[in-house]
């Protein structure tokens, strides 16, 4: 199968480098030979219609800061769209930025997968928390598959958990820590009274959160996850715009002591019940909820068989890069390219 990836950032070159590793167990284990004929960035491109050689473009990417830098492969004289729409290819790895204002482009991208019969792996939030519902009725009708499972949880499958092994219960309720860089902040504050600039910082050192942290720690990522969650397993039709969303940033260290002295800690909790709602709060320190670091944690709350709870890493390049290429698998096997 032929893949173009679009973004090259630090999930886009985890993928690369999964893929240089896995490639030949992917092919041993399901038949299933992958080859990426387009790699995009933010500064330009590389393509080669017969396979890219991944290992010269992660080090042309390195010492140089893009792929367009390659002396064979590389260029700037398409953009993304013209690619997409002129080359054959069988899955579009669409891995932009997210952007909550408008979903671009990556939601342009998708749409242009779409019109020239590609399925799509995303791992961009954006287009998904804005217009999730008018996105996959299109794939639907195009006969196309489009999946998006790392764009919540990353390594740990909570869309596909859902779908495939709790189908058969109507999940009623769903509540969760849902985002890793303000579940480590908190942890810091809880276990070494740090204020919460200082934990930012430390989050900022160690790579765990970006220099602009505002999406993280205003819950606004945490809400877009929340937003497609409702959407795809509880079958809302919201958008981001219907989450009541409260950040950690007023987080005091009195408060953190207060609620450490009742047996409790201060997380962000993520819930869908009637309303839906990313806000910080007080739970048990007993509670399965209340998993430290960079983990995530979510629980499902079904009709007939109580409550499911799955916990894993959330964030992370790597661990991102695996919940890619679990989705290209499925959609091969989808299409009838493997045999699970």
């Amino acid at each position: 199968m032929k893949l173009i990836v679009l973004g090259f950032g630090n999930v886009g070159q985890a993928l690369a480098e999964l893929l240089l590793k896995k490639k030949h167990e992917i092919n041993k284990t399901f038949g299933l030979r992958l080859d990426v004929i387009s790699v995009v960035d933010s500064k330009g491109y590389a393509l080669f219609e017969s396979g890219l050689n991944l290992s010269e473009l992660l080090y042309t990417k390195k010492r140089y800061g893009t792929v367009a830098k390659h002396e064979k492969w590389g260029s700037n004289e398409l953009d993304a769209i013209e690619i997409i729409k002129d080359y054959d290819a069988d899955i579009l790895v669409e891995m932009t930025p997210t952007n909550i204002i408008d979903g671009e482009p990556g939601l342009s991208y998708i749409k242009s997968a779409f019109s020239t019969n590609k399925h799509v792996v995303s791992t961009n939030k954006g287009p998904f928390a804005l217009d999730y519902k008018g996105l996959i009725t299109q794939a639907h009708q195009k006969g196309l598959n489009i999946k998006i499972s790392g764009t919540v949880g990353g390594a740990t499958p909570m869309i596909d958990f859902a779908k495939k092994c709790i189908i058969a219960n109507n999940v009623i309720g769903i509540e969760g820590i849902l985002n890793g860089t303000t579940n480590h902040i908190l942890t810091k504050m809880h276990m070494e009274g740090q204020r919460f600039e200082e934990a930012l910082v430390d989050a900022q050192k160690m790579g765990i959160a970006e220099d602009d942290p505002s999406y993280d720690i205003e819950g606004i990522d945490a809400a877009c996850k929340l937003t497609i969650l409702a959407n795809s397993i509880m079958r809302r039709s919201v958008t981001i715009n219907d989450v009541e969303t409260k950040g950690i940033v007023d987080i005091t260290p009195a408060q953190i002591k207060d609620a450490k002295n009742r047996g409790n800690a201060i997380k962000l909790i993520c819930a869908i019940k009637k309303n839906i709602s990313v806000k910080p709060m007080e739970i048990p320190l007993n509670s399965p909820l209340c998993v430290h670091g960079t983990l995530n944690v979510i629980k499902y709350s079904t009709e007939f068989a109580g409550d499911f709870f799955l916990i894993g890493a959330g964030a992370g390049g790597k661990e991102t890069a695996t919940a890619v290429i679990r989705d290209i698998i499925d959609i091969a096997h989808k299409i009838g390219e493997v045999k699970i």
